[in-house]
């Protein structure tokens, strides 16, 4: 600024260029010769500063290096902090979804993650983790990695041998911040294999096999009796074992129908098996 008031310039600034500008004469006399110089000068202030920061916002880049420190304009320190101040970094939403909240043991469940912007536009790029723990658990373990699509979607196929709750994170940086989806359960159902005779002498035990994967559970034998499905036994399989044995016997002749629950936990859901039927006579 002296120097544009030395020589009666006017400063201006320069829309295109982002910088201020201003162009003087300086005459330079050696003996009896003399010549007129015209200087353009263009340098920084506040407003062109605050014109640089516009455009780190805008593209996400790193930052803003001052060239030589200590010629700047005394304003522009203090309004290049307030900037920085208001670029505060992208809030990152997630969520968690998938193809089927309930599924049998050993079956695929496929997960989907959808990391958006607060503008709903797609996260695109990011590198995510997905995490899970069992209903009975408290820590949570990271099971996957991935990175979201242009859609900013990251999709995994997960098999479950019990109850789960999942998440799906992303970690923070200074142009965004870490985000954390909703917590997902999925629940796993066992399976079951059940050997039971065709028919059965009257007044004659006869057993009912029931093989379950994971092999864990209170297992009941239930018989529809006049409408209404009665409990007749029950066994808890534990390990080693690998199936339950019942024993069952009944007096009546004529067709009996039949089938097995098992009792929900924090590990598994309770499954009801098919009816099967069994002829006493």
């Amino acid at each position: 600024m002296e120097l544009a008031n030395t020589y009666g310039a006017t400063p201006i600034y320069s829309e295109k260029e982002g910088e201020i500008t201003f162009t003087y004469q300086k005459t330079y006399t050696e003996g009896s010769a003399s010549c007129t110089a015209t200087r353009v000068v263009w340098y920084q202030n506040s407003r062109a500063y605050l014109a640089r920061m516009e455009l780190v916002a805008k593209y996400k880049l790193g930052g803003l290096t001052q060239w030589t420190l200590g010629q700047e304009d005394a304003e522009s320190m203090p309004a290049l902090r307030e900037y920085a101040k208001s670029i505060s970094p992208d809030v990152i939403i997630a969520s968690l979804a998938s193809d089927k909240i309930e599924s049998s043991y050993a079956d695929k469940s496929k997960i989907s993650a959808l990391f958006t912007l607060s503008d709903k536009r797609p996260a695109a790029g990011l590198p995510i983790s997905i995490e899970a723990r069992g209903e009975d658990e408290i820590e949570w373990k990271k099971i996957g990695e991935g990175t979201t699509s242009v859609t900013g979607v990251a999709e995994w196929d997960l098999i479950l041998g019990r109850n789960m709750r999942l998440r799906a994170l992303s970690p923070g940086s200074w142009e965004r911040l870490s985000a954390t989806s909703n917590e997902m359960a999925v629940s796993v159902k066992p399976l079951l294999e059940i050997n039971a005779p065709t028919f059965a002498k009257a007044g004659v035990e006869f057993a009912i096999s029931v093989k379950s994967v994971p092999s864990e559970g209170s297992f009941n034998l239930e018989e529809l009796v006049k409408g209404k499905w009665v409990q007749i036994d029950q066994v808890t399989l534990a390990a080693p074992a690998e199936s339950v044995l019942f024993n069952a016997t009944s007096t009546v002749r004529g067709f009996h129908k039949y089938r097995i629950t098992t009792a929900p936990s924090a590990r598994l859901l309770g499954k009801v098996s098919e009816e099967f039927t069994i002829l006493i006579r």
